[in-house]
């Protein structure tokens, strides 16, 4: 399977499977995690990582940033694929600072 650019995510809101694609800039989602993800960009929400350390504001129009707002705003993220592209070399682990 080659590479995929974009991110897509499968979790469950109120045990309700949702999901969430965004490829070539454009998002389609499932209503839910759409208004719950929106509604954490309203609240000023923002995610950090370690390693690099850096903190990122939710977005849903920053890839590859913009697919964190679609997975906290799941009760339970079940599948997740995000092309971070060719400059990221490492892995970063990023994670919300109220979970």
């Amino acid at each position: 399977m080659g590479r995929w650019p974009g991110s897509r995510s499968q979790g469950k809101i109120d045990q309700q499977v949702v999901r969430a694609v965004r490829a070539d800039g454009q998002l389609c989602c499932d209503r839910l995690p759409e208004v719950r993800a929106r509604r954490l960009i309203d609240l000023g929400v923002e995610f950090s990582s370690d390693d690099p350390p850096r903190r990122y504001r939710a977005s849903l129009q920053a890839p590859p940033v913009a697919v964190l707002p679609l997975i906290r705003a799941c009760d339970l993220t079940t599948a997740m694929e995000v092309d971070l592209g060719d400059r990221y070399t490492h892995h970063l682990t990023i994670r919300s600072p109220t979970a």
